[in-house]
This record gives structure tokens, sequence and C-alpha cells, in this order.
């Protein structure tokens, strides 16, 4: 298993992506919620959302949000039902992890 999602068929020479995506948040000042889809990045600061396609932009400098309004907004509704899903929604402290039951579109 690989960050929730079992990847064992990439070690036998599967070519595929990630599945499903990778959410974290940080219990820092700023509180910062982040997840990973594919190529696409999206970073939720104080209510700032960033978005970046890394396969572009590895180095996350062009920010795309107002670019991909609707990337960038369907990423961000994830992103909120994951917090939404932890009974302290503030944090406690770092959090990873990619939760199956969130409803994925492609």
């Amino acid at each position: 298993m690989f960050e929730g999602e079992d990847v064992s068929d990439i070690w036998r020479g599967a070519d595929r992506s990630r599945k499903n995506p990778l959410f974290w948040r940080s219990h820092s000042y700023a509180r910062r919620k982040a997840m990973l889809q594919g190529d696409w990045k999206l970073h939720v600061n104080r209510g700032e959302t960033v978005l970046y396609n890394l396969s572009d932009d590895p180095g996350e400098n062009e920010d795309l949000a107002e670019r991909y309004r609707g990337i960038a907004s369907r990423l961000a509704k994830l992103l909120e039902a994951w917090n939404e899903s932890f009974p302290n929604k503030e944090g406690t402290g770092a959090v990873v992890m990619a939760p199956i039951d969130l409803p994925l579109e492609h």
C-alpha cells in the first residue's frame, strides 16, 4: 500500500497513475490544506485557492486557479469534503491520507 492505495500492480510492471487523490493539511499558523490528483495540485490557505499543473510547472510558479476555475472548484470541493470528514476540522497536526469513500470525478 502506498498512501492508502494498492500499487503492487505497478511494481509488477503495470503502467498507470494513482487512482485516488492525495490530501494533506498542516496545523501551522496558516492551517494549510492541499491535494494532488493526477497532474493537478491545489492549495487552500486562509481562503486563498492556488492551482498548479505539475506536468507543465513542477516548480509551482504559475497559479492556474483563475484560468481553470472548473478544475479548481471541483478539487476544492473534494478537499473540503475530505477536511469535513475529521471530527476536529482545524486539525491537531500534519495529516496525510487518501480516503476511498469520496466521490472521484475524472
